[in-house]
């Protein structure tokens, strides 16, 4: 949210200087704004799948796209195949639980915890999970 100088909260009128912080400040906030739509609504435009809404924890499964609005916990098919994938458009926090198989040829979950976002992950025989 951007951080605006206010007269009523100031006690006096606003310098030159301070309507125009007011105004990138307000500039920047609408083009991250538009900038997280335009990501949202090229993702939907390209969907595969049915859309699937995930409010809980889920097993996801290839070829699927999933919207996250939750704090939800998705699990990754166990026996991928190369070049699998699947997609997330997420407004909130959540996390990838690879079963045994690798995401970024790392062992673990993945937490992803900078909504907005939108990314694929795709199945590499030699890396696990990777995302794109």
């Amino acid at each position: 949210m951007a951080s605006l100088i206010l007269r009523n909260q100031k006690g006096s009128p606003l310098t030159n200087t301070e309507v125009d912080g007011n105004f990138t400040a307000l500039n920047t906030e609408i083009t991250t704004a538009t900038t997280n739509i335009t990501t949202i609504q090229s993702s939907i435009t390209n969907l595969r799948a049915p859309l699937q809404i995930v409010t809980g924890n889920i097993n996801a499964s290839v070829g699927n796209t999933y919207y996250v609005t939750s704090n939800a916990t998705i699990t990754l098919p166990s026996t991928p195949s190369v070049d699998d994938s699947i997609v997330f458009v997420a407004k909130t926090t959540f996390t990838i639980n690879p079963r045994s198989v690798k995401i970024n040829d790392t062992v673990g979950s993945l937490v992803v915890d900078n909504p907005p976002i939108t990314f694929s992950l795709q199945y590499n025989a030699t890396l696990g999970w990777i995302v794109i």
